[in-house]
Formats: structure tokens, C-alpha cells, sequence
């Protein structure tokens, strides 16, 4: 069964994962919750904690997160769940597997809708909340999607579509409401233009990402024969460009670099040269995880954007757009906002210029 999960510290300062119990589970404050790859599954402990040891230090480590912040990691149960993705991109408005609907039952619905319980019928039943204490509620919660994280991702906004109808709130207010929800997508292997008007999202998926790109291989051949000959015989930008596909939602796209290490400061202020390892043995696919969160501008046009958009996200007390997201965390200005700003300026200014993405 698939489950989620958190880091504590014994008695002797160590690190170990414990089993959240999702019938008790409440979110009442910041919390962000890592979606992971298909390999991240029950028996992976390692794999799980990796996940949860790389938002705290890309996020909880910033000092601007807040000191309240809880972030905790979801496993799949088995390897089958990569199936599920073709399934998806087929049916991208109605596919949902029974993980996606447990997060939206025990995780989403709690906080929009109280008296939940389950009919004869299987139906969810419940009480709305009022839209403002709903509202509020949804802000204490953030997503950060990997690779086959973001299909669960969006197999939980079908689920829970489908759960806040069955408690009675209108499709409408229903997608108003998860858009208080953020959700930063990284590597993902789903298909943003059909995804427009969900959670408040950024997706960050490289144009030479092998895994990133395989949904419009496999779904849109046609494109991808035209795609080729403009690769090989016409001009292509190699820069980073952002687009917006509706209010709520932004691609962010770039080329990944061929590094196979990266430089990650260390609390005491040092630094540590860190090898990238690669997904595939002898194969660099640019799906790794590091080249999404890097805070090394010499490996990724992406560096710091990940940490820039969770720490704004999991600090909200109001809803953000994706441009807040991407805002520096801090006005002050100093030659790191300055060349940040600047690289999301000419990003923009070449999501201007160019098609769909």
C-alpha cells in the first residue's frame, strides 16, 4: 500500500523515516510533500528518505522557510505504477489510480470539507467549509512533483475533482479553490498544454530530458518527425524560456548542461563538490533529479529557480500566481537577486518569441 512519510531524529541524533497514519493526519501547518519517481516505492527507504533529505536542504535549510515547516515524502507500493502514466496521458481529464484518490481523501478533502465519511455506494459524503477557512487551509499545502510524480500529481486533481463534487462543492468553486494548492513539477513526464487550469503550477521539463520528452514521442508523432528536421536543419535556441499555458500555469524550458557534478554549499559555509549520478549506468539521460534543484549556476539555466518558487510557496498566506512564485524571496539587491532577476527577465523574453512549448 502506497504511504507517506517524514524524518525524525532518535535519541542519538540519526535520521529515520516514520510512517505517517492517514487517518489521523492533519495538515494545520506549511507542509511540503515530495511526489517522487516510480522507483520510490514502500521497500525503498532509501529512495524515500533521499527524496525527503533533498527538499530539506534546497528548502528547509533556506533562512527565509519557515521554521514550522513540515515535509514529508509519498512511496508508491510497486513498480506497476509506471504503467499508469500511459493510461493517463491518454485520458489526462479522467484517468485516477487508487494512491491519487487516497492523497485526495485523506490529505485534500480534510481541509476543504469536515463529517467526511463513506456511503453504501462508496460515495464520499461531507460538509463544505466556508470558501475563506477552505482557502486558508489549502495554503498550508505544496507539492514538489518528480519525473513519475507529476502523473500521480494530476491523477490527484482528477481524484480530487471528482471527491469535492461527490461533498457537494460546484466544479467551479471546486477549481478555484485548488488553485490555492501549488505544485512545482519537475522532469515531468505528463503533457502541460492539456493541464491548463489545475493546481497553481510550474513545470520544468529540459528539452533534452529523454523521460520528459517521451509522452509527445509516443503521443504526438507526427510533431516529433517535424521537431527532428527543425533540430538538425534549422536554427534552435538553447536558452531557457518561459511560457504561461493559462493564469495559473507556466512551463519554464531549458537545455540541460553535460555536468556530472555540482558544487552545494554546506551549512557550515563551505562548500561540497557533489557527482550527479547518472539515472542509467553510461548514459546521461538529463532526467536526474540535481539538474532540476541545483543552486549551481554552472550546471543548470534552472539553478535556484526550484528553491526560489518552494520557499515562496510554502511561506504564503495568500494565493500566488506563478510569477509571484518565481519572484526573488528576498527584494534586497545584491548581485545574486540581480543576475537572478535577469535570467527569469530574458526567460520571459523569449517565451514571447517563440511557439507553444
Amino acid at each position: 500500500m502506497a504511504k507517506l512519510w517524514h524524518r525524525i531524529r532518535d535519541e542519538e541524533g540519526k535520521s529515520k523515516l516514520v510512517e505517517d497514519d492517514l487517518e489521523t493526519l492533519k495538515i494545520t501547518q506549511p507542509t511540503l510533500i515530495y511526489l517522487s519517481g516510480f522507483l520510490t516505492t514502500d521497500k525503498q527507504p532509501g529512495f524515500i528518505a533521499g527524496g525527503i533529505k533533498s527538499m530539506e536542504e534546497v528548502v528547509a535549510a533556506h533562512p527565509d522557510a519557515p521554521k514550522n515547516l513540515q515535509i514529508k515524502a509519498w512511496s508508491h507500493n510497486s513498480l506497476a505504477f509506471a504503467f499508469s502514466s500511459v493510461a493517463y496521458n491518454i485520458w489526462p481529464d479522467k484517468k485516477t489510480t487508487k494512491a491519487a484518490e487516497k492523497i485526495a481523501e485523506k490529505i485534500i478533502l480534510p481541509l476543504v470539507a469536515k463529517d467526511l465519511a463513506r456511503g453504501h455506494d462508496k460515495r464520499l459524503t461531507g460538509t463544505p467549509l466556508p470558501e475563506e477557512d477552505a482557502s486558508k487551509n489549502l495554503r498550508n499545502l505544496t507539492f514538489f512533483s518528480y519525473s513519475m510524480g507529476s502523473v500521480l500529481a494530476q491523477q490527484m486533481f482528477n481524484a480530487t475533482l471528482k471527491q469535492m463534487k461527490e461533498v457537494g462543492i460546484p466544479e467551479v468553486k471546486a477549481r478555484r479553490l485548488m488553485k490555492e494548492v501549488v505544485l512545482l513539477s519537475a522532469g515531468n513526464v505528463t503533457r502541460p498544454r492539456v493541464e491548463p487550469d489545475r493546481f497553481t503550477t510550474i513545470y520544468m521539463g529540459a528539452r533534452n530530458d529523454q523521460a520528459s520528452r517521451m509522452p509527445n514521442r509516443i503521443l504526438q508523432p507526427l510533431r516529433n518527425i517535424f521537431s527532428y528536421f527543425s533540430r538538425h536543419f534549422g536554427k534552435q535556441s538553447r536558452e531557457m524560456s518561459i511560457r504561461t499555458l493559462s493564469e495559473g500555469n507556466m512551463t519554464v524550458t531549458a537545455t540541460l548542461k553535460k555536468k556530472d557534478y555540482e558544487l552545494v554549499e554546506k551549512p557550515d559555509g563551505g562548500v561540497e563538490k557533489r557527482k550527479i549520478k547518472s539515472l542509467i549506468p553510461v548514459f546521461r539521460t538529463h532526467h536526474e533529479l540535481p539538474y532540476y534543484i541545483t543552486r549551481d549556476d554552472k550546471v543548470s539555466e534552472y539553478s535556484k529557480i526550484a528553491q526560489t518558487a518552494l520557499v515562496n510557496a510554502v511561506r504564503r498566506t495568500k494565493k500566488l500566481d506563478p510569477f509571484d512564485l518565481l519572484a526573488p524571496i528576498t527584494r534586497d539587491d545584491t548581485p545574486d537577486n540581480r543576475a537572478y532577476r535577469e535570467k527569469i527577465d530574458r526567460a520571459l523574453q523569449n517565451g514571447l518569441h517563440k511557439g507553444r512549448v
